[in-house]
């Protein structure tokens, strides 16, 4: 039995005070519902796309025929008529409203996700962050490729040519320039910075929707030999429940043990849309009322490390120095690109690997060994699966002058590597 002080009332007649209070509120909210609806519906229909879209605001005239004021306005009205039902129906006994809570809050967290995940709220939400976010952060790469992701392809007549990897791939190649070259091709870059092996494994289904004709990578030793473990924050956002699947059988029962926190979060990840877009949600959350300005943008580690945003000379050695090394995942590594290429040459798709590289003075600074056996390996893949592998002698050769930084190509090697590209396309398609 509780010990309360003189004078101090129970718990009981304290829930009952607030009770009434919260009863008193909502009976005048429901009096005065229908000018709560229409003081949001002129506000939001004429200021609506000036909150969500920083575009200017509409005529006050024409607020009656606003879709968004009129969706806002039967939202806010529904929030009173919610609290009354949720007074009425809370029961009295607090252990029964106990239990209660928990499966309210449940359903509602549910349902909450199934809203989120529909193609149309992704679509506004990706919108949402790509307008409050600098170019080269990682929660921008995120929105933009869920975009492309989403648009499905409803036309086979145009040559669809995707290219799938980390920034390396993404700054090497002239999309524009690669679709006019290729018979005026649909180029999509399904690109993320520090795109890592596992990755290609998690896209496939997402990949597959896509209808591409030819997909193209760009792989070198920097990419298999890095992780040192399951990189959850790179996974997280394409974490399904087949994907976490494929990523336990890619890492064997050893790993999986060592890496069990990662795989809870990615669990939670395939259940929960909240938790699987945390990146763009908290981007939206914490920059939704200004313009970001990329010029203040600040590099993390993580991101320095991974080669995701543009370094100077000595970072980027520092960088490969660090973290290009034999690692546990390694052959985790390749068994998920083995995955990726089965199901591209599978869904009919001409799949190009080219052999990457990083700027010639920052390869000196790690083991040359793993650069021979990342091609030999891609190489003996590539004959099994029968995919084109283009290695450092049967492409464009690049030099210092033509790299922006360690890992990165300049204007002048993205316009040369382009050029080979395209014609190494060309020459596919015309076979």
């Amino acid at each position: 039995m509780t010990t309360l002080l003189p004078s101090e009332q129970t718990d009981a007649a304290s829930r009952q005070i607030v009770r009434v209070y919260e009863q008193s509120v909502v009976r005048w909210l429901l009096y005065c519902l229908p000018l709560i609806f229409f003081i949001v519906w002129v506000i939001s229909a004429i200021y609506g796309r000036t909150f969500l879209f920083f575009l200017p605001a509409r005529p006050a005239a024409e607020f009656f025929r606003s879709r968004l004021g009129l969706a806002a306005a039967a939202a806010t009205s529904m929030c009173p008529v919610i609290w009354f039902l949720a007074l009425r129906l809370t029961p009295r006994s607090r252990t029964v409203e106990s239990y209660s809570a928990v499966v309210l809050t449940a359903v509602l967290v549910s349902l909450s996700g199934v809203f989120l995940a529909t193609p149309q709220v992704q679509t506004v939400i990706c919108n949402l962050v790509l307008l409050r976010s600098p170019h080269l952060d990682f929660a921008r790469n995120i929105a933009w490729t869920k975009l492309l992701l989403l648009q499905v392809p409803q036309t086979e007549r145009t040559l669809r040519i995707g290219l799938v990897g980390s920034s390396q791939i993404n700054l090497a190649v002239d999309e524009k320039r690669l679709s006019e070259q290729v018979q005026g091709s649909d180029v999509r870059k399904f690109c993320l910075p520090g795109m890592v092996p596992l990755q290609y494994a998690g896209l496939i289904e997402d990949l597959e929707r896509q209808k591409l004709d030819v997909i193209v990578c760009w792989l070198s030793e920097f990419d298999f030999f890095r992780e040192t473990g399951l990189p959850v924050d790179r996974l997280r956002w394409c974490g399904t429940r087949k994907s976490n699947i494929r990523f336990a059988r890619l890492l064997g029962p050893k790993l999986c043990w060592e890496n069990r926190a990662g795989f809870a979060d990615l669990t939670s990840a395939a259940g929960s849309t909240c938790w699987r877009d945390r990146e763009i949600l908290q981007m939206l959350i914490f920059r939704f009322w200004w313009h970001s300005d990329p010029r203040f943008v600040i590099a993390t580690p993580e991101e320095l490390k991974v080669g995701a945003r543009l370094a100077d000379r000595e970072q980027g050695l520092q960088n490969l120095r660090e973290n290009v090394m034999r690692t546990p995942l390694l052959e985790a590594n390749f068994d998920a690109f083995r995955m990726f290429a089965s199901s591209c040459i599978a869904a009919g798709s001409t799949l190009i690997v080219v052999q990457g590289e990083c700027e010639p003075d920052a390869m000196r600074v790690y083991d040359p060994s793993f650069r021979d056996e990342t091609h030999s390996r891609l190489r003996q893949m590539s004959g099994e699966l029968q995919f084109v592998y283009s290695d450092a002698k049967s492409r464009v050769d690049l030099s210092s002058s033509d790299w922006a930084d360690s890992l990165h190509l300049n204007s002048d090697g993205r316009q040369k590597f382009t050029l080979w590209l395209s014609d190494e396309i060309a020459h596919l398609v015309s076979e």
